[in-house]
């Protein structure tokens, strides 16, 4: 596995990490890369064990490894570190066939792999009425309309539900009726 932090260390520095353990393989100090102000757009690209992360609209990298013992990359996760808050924003390549859907994310943290990756696929995304995002997941039908896979918040949990599009609402079960 492989571990690339942005903005870690009270955001002073940026790593990639090599099998959840240190050393870690390169660090570059980067700091203030992170803003709670303003979204900043991030690219990492991997192709025959060259890893490269840089920043959106520029084509250098701020951080890259060549891993002397290359493997597929099959997933991919994403997550706010310890104690922060943030938001992510994946954009799948152009013309792609990938679709993104939900799975038990939690939190900040959410795990996004593209379909047909072995695990499931996965990421949850914010909507609220009539607004379902493209690309979300349709798990059944009901009088021809899609019902959409959801979740939402009730009496302290975070359970899972259908979202009737006309209706502006996730329904969720609750208690026995």
């Amino acid at each position: 596995m492989l571990e690339i932090f942005i903005g870690g260390w009270g955001n002073k520095k940026s790593v990639i990490r090599r099998n959840r353990s240190k050393p870690d393989v390169v660090e570059v100090e980067t700091p203030n890369i992170l803003s709670a102000g303003e979204f900043k757009g991030f690219w990492v690209r991997w192709d025959n064990g060259n890893i490269t992360v840089g920043h959106e609209g520029e084509a250098a990298s701020f951080l890259s490894y060549q891993n002397p013992n290359p493997f597929p990359i099959n997933f991919i996760g994403l997550c706010t570190g310890w104690g922060a808050s943030g938001s992510w924003v994946l954009d799948t390549p152009q013309g792609s066939a990938s679709r993104w859907l939900p799975q038990g994310a939690q939190g900040g943290a959410s795990r996004w792999l593209p379909q047909g990756a072995q695990g499931g696929n996965a990421v949850w995304v914010g909507a609220s009425g009539s607004n379902i995002p493209s690309g979300a997941f349709v798990g059944g039908h009901d009088n021809g309309e899609g019902l959409v896979v959801g979740r939402a918040h009730h009496e302290g949990a975070l359970i899972p539900g259908k979202v009737v599009p006309s209706h502006g609402v996730c329904y969720v079960a609750w208690g026995r009726r």
